[in-house]
């Protein structure tokens, strides 16, 4: 799927089950969302509980299936904390826009205003009821003038992630990896 038809999906999945228009938008310094404690769980639960994977790994369209019992959640949810958009330096980087997506769900996104920021836009999915996360969209764009890196980060605490990338290198073929994985009991 290429890059427009894919963030076109993902932005009409993100606001297909808006039922209530009501947007409420802040353009002031606020407190960034705060991903590293959810990661740090997570990490920290799937040690102790031997939680395993599976990991489905697609490169330039040609798949691998990997289950692994002995996993390093460390290294493998690092991309998670590298996406932290809670940092000091950001606070007035990121505009807010929360939206209730039904009676118990609201889309909190995070647009990035700053060209120097990798997070371009982070999305959360929240129980409005009890404040956990259901889900959590991460668009991140790395560039210079020779090489670009985009990563579509898709992450289900305690039971997914999934990460699209595509790098772009000049004289180079682009290379696309996905990367999904699956947190097993």
């Amino acid at each position: 799927m290429n890059k427009p038809l894919y963030l076109f999906t993902f932005l009409l999945f993100c606001l297909a089950g808006c039922k209530n228009t009501n947007v409420r938008t802040t353009g002031q310094a606020v407190e960034l969302f705060d991903l590293k404690p959810i990661v740090e769980q997570d990490i920290e639960l799937n040690k102790i509980n031997h939680i395993k994977q599976k990991k489905i790994i697609r490169i330039n369209h040609k798949q691998d299936i990997i289950q692994t019992k002995n996993v390093d959640w460390a290294k493998d949810l690092q991309v998670l904390l590298n996406s932290d958009i809670n940092k000091k330096d950001w606070q007035d980087k990121f505009t807010v826009q929360t939206t209730d997506q039904s009676d118990s769900t609201e889309v909190i996104k995070y647009l990035s205003v700053s060209n120097k920021i990798p997070v371009k836009n982070m999305t959360v999915l929240r129980n409005k009821n009890n404040q956990t996360v259901q889900e959590i969209y991460i668009e991140k764009i790395i560039q210079s003038g020779l090489f670009s890196n985009e990563q579509m980060i898709t992450y289900k605490p305690a039971t997914y992630l999934k990460i699209k990338s595509v790098q772009k290198a000049v004289f180079i073929k682009d290379f696309v990896s996905e990367i999904e994985i699956y947190f097993i009991q």
